[in-house]
C-alpha cells in the first residue's frame, strides 16, 4: 500500500460518527428517482465493489450492506454506500439515497480512500478488527 497522507485520513476518521439508533439520523430516504447522481456530480470514471471483501473478512454470507470505492476523472477518490443501511451513521461516506445529500470526504488516492473504507468496515463489523483486509487482494 502506498504511503498514506496522514492528515486526510485523520480528518476523515475524525468526521466518522456512528449511531446505532437510526432515529438520531435526521436524513430522509430518497426515492430511487431522486437519488443523487454522484457519477454526474463528481465525473466518476472508476469504481470497485467491496461486497466480496466484506464477505471474505466476515466469513459470513453475502453482506446486508456494502460500499464502493469510487474514482473521479480529476484523480480524487471517495467511498459510497452501494446498498444497505449499516453504514448510514458513518460520516464522510457518500449516501446518494439520503437527503439532504452531503458531499463525501475526498481522498487524493485510491489507497487513502481504501484505508478509510477499511476503517468504516471495521466499525460496522467489529469482528474483523484484527483482520488484515489487504490480504483479500492477494488471494487471486
Amino acid at each position: 500500500m502506498a504511503e498514506k497522507a496522514p492528515g486526510s485520513i485523520i480528518r476523515a476518521l475524525a468526521a466518522m460518527t456512528t449511531s446505532s439508533n437510526r432515529s438520531e439520523n435526521a436524513e430522509v430516504d430518497m426515492r430511487e428517482e431522486e437519488r443523487a447522481n454522484t457519477h454526474a456530480m463528481f465525473d466518476t470514471n472508476a469504481h470497485e465493489h467491496l461486497d466480496g471483501l466484506i464477505q471474505w473478512a466476515t466469513k459470513k454470507g453475502y453482506p446486508d450492506s456494502s460500499l464502493n470505492l469510487v474514482g473521479c476523472r480529476d484523480g480524487r477518490w471517495f467511498i459510497e454506500v452501494d446498498f444497505g443501511r449499516e453504514f448510514d451513521g458513518i460520516g464522510g461516506i457518500s449516501k446518494p439515497y439520503q437527503t439532504p445529500y452531503v458531499t463525501p470526504t475526498f481522498f487524493p488516492s485510491d489507497d487513502d480512500a481504501r484505508a478509510f473504507a477499511y476503517e468504516a468496515i471495521k466499525r460496522v463489523h467489529p469482528g474483523v478488527i484484527g483482520v488484515n483486509l489487504e490480504e483479500y487482494w492477494d488471494e487471486d
